[in-house]
């Protein structure tokens, strides 16, 4: 039997309009810098559910340290190492979340200060909202200290310049540009920011079990979701994160029983519902 458990860390969800769902596995310097940088929200009204995918006892350690000085509720949801196992553990995450609407980050993904509050200025029922993220280069990840982080260095230079500001609006443009092509494959949804209300989820049944190993999972998310009948909204320029430029330990696991996540993810492009999904879960709606 798959040992797990679902731990309340401290604070309270009193007035919470939303849950921060982070995924992560075995970063507990950068999930520190995560959690700092969600102390400075300008929306305060929050939850964040750590979606921990098998790390070793340090991340739990570093959070139990941290949490009483947070100004917001903390639920660690973990489960053993079995490989990658992302979207199992995502589920696991909106099964324990308290609120109606969920926004997604990764833990090498550092929040703007006005992250939260991008995001629920897009909010609207049924709704799939895209956030995109600015690159910060090994040499600059260096230089990232909570202090930092919380005095918000990161929304200046050289992290947030003039240029990268322009990239974000491009992007912005394009994918208003891929929405009236209509190609079903775009826009890309990101895993590592994107927000959506809990019901919508529930309709397609979460993410997809059947991708174990990286890649893929939150494209196929997308896929039900629109498929179902969801909208798709853009919060590119709103709703900021910093992507810390790691080397992708766990990339070359994605090939499972003899076929890719891709493959899998083309054969699943018309679907609705995922076969093994939240429903598979005790305490799913």
């Amino acid at each position: 039997m798959e040992k797990n458990y679902l731990a309340d860390l401290g604070g309270t969800t009193s007035g919470a309009v939303c849950s921060v769902l982070v995924a992560t596995y075995n970063r507990p310097e950068t999930l520190k810098l995560i959690l700092r940088a969600l102390d400075i929200q300008t929306v305060r009204e929050f939850e964040v559910i750590i979606c921990d995918d098998g790390s070793k006892p340090e991340t739990l350690e570093m959070a139990k340290s941290l949490c009483g000085g947070l100004g917001y509720s903390v639920r660690h949801v973990w489960h053993e190492d079995r490989g990658f196992r992302k979207s199992r553990i995502l589920n696991r995450g909106i099964i324990a979340s308290r609120t109606d609407y969920l926004l997604f980050l990764d833990d090498d993904c550092i929040p703007h200060s006005r992250y939260i509050e991008g995001h629920l200025r897009r909010r609207r029922p049924d709704t799939l909202v895209f956030g995109k993220f600015i690159k910060v280069k090994p040499a600059q990840i260096r230089l990232l200290t909570e202090e930092l982080v919380q005095g918000k260095g990161l929304e200046e230079k050289p992290f947030l310049t003039c240029g990268k500001k322009i990239d974000l609006a491009l992007n912005r443009l394009r994918f208003y540009s891929q929405l009236l092509r209509k190609k079903p494959l775009r826009p890309k949804l990101y895993g590592a920011n994107f927000a959506v209300d809990k019901a919508s989820l529930y309709r397609v049944n979460g993410f997809n079990e059947q991708f174990e190993g990286w890649g893929y999972e939150d494209n196929e998310l997308r896929l039900r979701l629109v498929n179902s009948g969801v909208a798709m909204r853009e919060a590119i320029t709103a709703a900021i994160v910093f992507h810390l430029d790691f080397h992708e330990e766990r990339r070359d696991s994605q090939y499972v029983t003899g076929r890719s996540n891709k493959d899998l993810f083309l054969k699943l492009q018309h679907e609705k519902w995922a076969q093994q999904g939240l429903s598979g879960h005790e305490g799913a709606r």
